[in-house]
């Protein structure tokens, strides 16, 4: 499910980077020769030069691979490329002549990260989206938020569901991407997808929904049988099927375990809930467990034996000491 704000019909502002390269005629040049030739539309958010980060100051001299970080609406980014004779990157990759992706029927297109997705929590690098779909992802969006730290390439950025991709590739290479789970294609310049198993899987949900309003079968049998079809059949790709499901449900189901247990002993629900909750938050023996660890252990340069030494017998304490208390309490 797609999860995320995308009713604002203001245009989308996306951050991306402009190279200046050695045939560039602004080489040489001042970034307000630079912004001058865009008729001072452009807005440069910082400079790369190497390993070092400028403010984009007027007068700064641009060289030959000098980065630029600017902010705008994707047709003004393909502007900016063409007047600075720069180039449009995602990462180290950039699309020209010479590259796999040039071709006549060239298009832009916007995708957005759906909730479940190989994109979802992780970066295009890691993924390696480039090569597997032969886009270039050339800028990035999320609403309200600036998500391009200093450091950090287009390919580093941790994706989250709702963030928007600005993509460049063939008519037909969109295309292929809406005939995915993975992702939501927000121009409407390719034909919806189709597929010889929309009959099926929709004869299976009318199946499922007919048994369990007619009372022939519980919702939770005709549900879970119809998944196992939709699976069985190909309908449905499993590693899809269990990114879909959102983490926050595994603990919905978690609770709502404790509490069904509670119920049918008659004791009240108070305990089980609290032992539920206090057993999810002790996470002390290893520095994955939370994101508090992970920082901790970067300021304090702890390692990995030193989270083993402390939080076992630390979790063995809280878990002996809670149990006595809730017995205590309410037993």
């Amino acid at each position: 499910m797609f999860r995320g704000s995308l009713d604002n019909q203001s245009p989308r502002l996306f951050e991306a980077r402009l190279e200046i390269d050695e045939e560039s005629a602004f080489t040489g040049r001042t970034l307000a020769d630079a912004i001058a030739a865009t008729d001072g539309d452009m807005k440069v958010v910082r400079i790369r030069r190497g390993e070092t980060y400028l403010m984009p100051l007027p007068d700064v001299t641009l060289k030959a691979g000098d980065r630029l970080r600017v902010n705008d609406a994707p047709s003004k980014l393909k502007a900016y490329e063409s007047a600075l004779a720069a180039r449009l990157f995602s990462g180290e990759f950039r699309v020209d002549e010479d590259h796999p992706l040039s071709a006549d029927n060239q298009m832009l297109a916007e995708i957005a990260v759906v909730q479940g997705s190989s994109l979802d929590r992780t970066n295009l690098k890691f993924t390696r989206f480039i090569d597997r779909y032969q886009l270039a992802v050339l800028a990035l969006h999320r609403a309200g938020k600036d998500i391009w730290h200093a450091s950090e390439e287009i390919q580093e950025v941790i994706l989250q569901p709702a963030d928007i991709l600005l993509v460049q590739g063939s008519r037909e290479q969109i295309g292929n991407l809406k005939r995915t789970t993975e992702f939501l294609v927000l121009d409407a310049s390719v034909d919806l997808p189709k597929t010889n198993k929309s009959g099926i899987a929709l004869a299976i949900l009318v199946a499922a929904i007919t048994l369990a309003a007619t009372a022939v079968m519980p919702i939770a049998v005709s549900a879970v049988a119809g998944a196992v079809l939709l699976l069985v059949t190909r309908c449905l790709n499993l590693g899809a099927a269990i990114r879909a499901i959102s983490p926050s449900v595994y603990f919905v189901v978690v609770a709502s375990l404790a509490v069904g247990i509670a119920s049918q002993l008659g004791l009240p629900a108070e305990p089980f809930v609290l032992a539920v909750l206090f057993g999810a938050n002790m996470s002390y023996a290893t520095p994955m467990a939370y994101n508090t660890n992970l920082l901790v252990m970067s300021a304090g340069n702890y390692t990995f034996a030193e989270f083993l030494k402390v939080g076992i017998p630390l979790t063995l304490l809280m878990w002996l000491t809670l149990t006595g208390v809730l017995s205590a309490i309410y037993f």
